[in-house]
């Protein structure tokens, strides 16, 4: 539904911030991060922040291991 909605109004804040929390809650979280990022230049959401700040974490913590 979020990428039927984005593709309608490409700048909907509230589509790509569910599908940001959408990639998050599934681990995919360079697909969270290029969502949510774009919420907030849109219109800031504190919850998406929390979820953007959580994704930077895990993101780090992932490339840390591969080295």
């Amino acid at each position: 539904d979020c990428n039927a909605a984005l593709e309608m109004n490409p700048d909907s804040a509230k589509a790509l911030r569910i599908r940001g929390t959408a990639h998050k809650d599934l681990g995919k979280y360079e697909e969270a991060l290029k969502d949510l990022s774009a919420s907030q230049a849109i219109d800031y959401n504190d919850s998406a922040a929390e979820a953007l700040k959580f994704c930077t974490e895990k993101l780090t913590i992932l490339q840390k291991m591969l080295k």
